[in-house]
């Protein structure tokens, strides 16, 4: 079990270990438990807290839905980090929204742009578990901003199963 803290002082030496993507997406949900405690929204709420992951033959699916999800949370947020790529293609996937802010994942047109732009952002797009998405989610979006949400961060357990090349999702 990792703090926040621990993570981004990489103990031992947890960035560069090939981790599960479900543990990644699991430890994802953690995090937006609480950014989202006072969204309005219940639906965008589920769909970024509920853990829909059943098996590994239908991840990509489930995967796909919550990046989607999660950028129509994030394009009204701003890009704070240094990654001039990271911060272009977030620009880019605002303007996709722009272009159709369909909130209905089935029905927006530009969902398949949307989740191929997520995979310059985060490994866990390309089905990849890092734990520097952790650190790219926290850090380099404006999110957790207020002090009380802060200090739940930083009091949470994140926990990172190994990558099992055997069970792999798809």
């Amino acid at each position: 079990m990792y703090k926040y803290i621990d993570i981004i002082n990489d103990v031992d030496v947890i960035q560069i270990r090939s981790v599960d993507v479900v543990s990644i997406y699991q430890n994802f949900l953690k995090i937006l438990i609480i950014e989202l405690q006072e969204i309005k929204d219940s639906e965008l709420f589920n769909e970024l807290t509920w853990n829909n992951f059943k098996r590994n033959s239908g991840f990509s699916l489930v995967l796909n839905r919550f990046i989607f999800y999660l950028f129509y949370y994030l394009k009204d947020k701003k890009y704070t980090g240094k990654d001039n790529k990271k911060e272009q293609a977030f620009l880019e996937i605002i303007d996709l929204f722009k272009n159709d802010n369909n909130f209905d994942y089935i029905k927006n047109q530009n969902k398949e742009l949307i989740i191929n732009k997520a995979k310059e952002i985060f490994k866990l797009a390309n089905i990849d578990g890092s734990t520097k998405d952790i650190i790219t989610l926290v850090s380099e979006f404006d999110i957790l901003n207020i002090e009380s949400k802060q200090k739940q961060l930083n009091s949470l357990y994140f926990i990172f199963e190994a990558f099992n090349g055997c069970d792999i999702p798809d």
